[in-house]
């Protein structure tokens, strides 16, 4: 038997046939269908449903105006629907690829294998070749960079947009709090780092047979729950400590009930 919580809400228990599927449509409806090996169900964006039998060598192409085709697409060539729903059949050498830019143009371009493609945020598109010492980076105004970083250090790029090459010793991490500061800290094996949802930072040893649970009202609280049971934090802020079966499940569904 299968759970079904349709869209409204309800909850059923239902036994399914293996020969069978269940199908919820855009209205809300469930059915129990059999579909042969060979169809396939294809629920339409108008909210149609149909029973279709596909050829091995031929694909369903739904268009952006709900239009349904069956095509035979040869296999050394790829369809490709552009961003104003037109739908064209192409070729495609191995050594080129297809480019479609921000404003709907498309390319075919036949890229080094020493270099690479950078299509930027204000839409313009590059051929880089990029120095396997090297490594590329956009920041967020837009800019790019090549940059060379040593082995021993990485790159931050902080809230304030700041790019900054640091050294981190093995042993220490780095911490950008919600506030915009970075730390390089140095965090014990034994301990764990807890920020909290009003900003603060802990150092906090937590033994083994026991979590963390920072509730949604912003309490931290440190709980030994027993293998055989679990921890559920309901919508409402509740927090309870439960023993499910083995063969059972548990759901909430969504007017909160369990």
């Amino acid at each position: 038997m299968v759970l079904l919580e349709t869209r409204d809400g309800g909850v059923y228990e239902l036994c399914v046939p293996k020969d069978m599927v269940l199908l919820e449509t855009r209205d809300g409806g469930v059915y129990e269908l059999c579909v042969p090996k060979d169809m396939v169900l294809l629920e339409t964006r108008d909210g149609g449903v149909y029973e279709l039998c596909v050829p091995k060598d031929m694909v369903l192409l739904e268009t952006r105006d709900v239009s349904v085709y069956e095509l035979c697409v040869p296999k050394d060539m790829v369809l490709l629907e552009t961003r104003d729903e037109s739908v064209y059949e192409l070729c495609v050498p191995k050594d080129k690829v297809l480019l479609e830019t921000l404003d709907g143009g498309v390319y075919e371009l036949c890229v080094p294998k020493d270099m690479v493609l950078l299509e930027t945020r204000d839409g313009g598109v590059y051929e880089l070749c990029v120095p396997k010492d090297k490594v590329l980076l956009e920041t967020r105004d837009g800019g790019v960079y090549e940059l060379c970083v040593p082995k021993d250090m990485v790159l931050l790029e902080t809230r304030d947009r700041g790019v900054y090459e640091l050294c981190v010793p093995k042993d220490k991490v780095l911490l950008e709090t919600r506030d915009g500061d970075v730390y390089e800290l140095c965090v014990p094996k034994d301990k764990v780092l807890l920020e909290t949802r009003d900003g603060g930072v802990y150092e906090l040893c937590v033994p083994k047979d026991k979590v963390l649970l920072e509730t949604r009202d912003g309490d931290v609280y440190e709980l030994c729950v027993p293998k055989d049971k679990v921890l559920l934090e309901t919508r409402d802020g509740g927090v309870y400590e439960l023993c499910v079966p083995k063969d059972m499940v548990l759901l909430e569904t969504r007017d909160e009930s369990l």
